[in-house]
């Protein structure tokens, strides 16, 4: 199983891109965080922490 980084750590690798976004990169993430926010933000703040770091984990590829 891996081990997930804690928060401070994966949003820091995140954050830390070797190229800026492409415009079209950019409008597809939107949409993907627009479609997140309407399901996570019922959630309590810890699992919508959680799930903010997943879907930027996954944004970052």
């Amino acid at each position: 199983m891996r081990q997930k980084p804690s928060q401070p750590e994966a949003a820091k690798r995140i954050l830390v891109r070797p190229s800026p976004a492409q415009p079209a990169e950019l409008a597809a993430a939107n949409e993907v965080v627009t479609a997140w926010q309407t399901k996570a933000w019922a959630q309590p703040l810890p699992q919508r922490q959680e799930a903010l770091i997943a879907l930027l984990e996954v944004l970052d590829g």
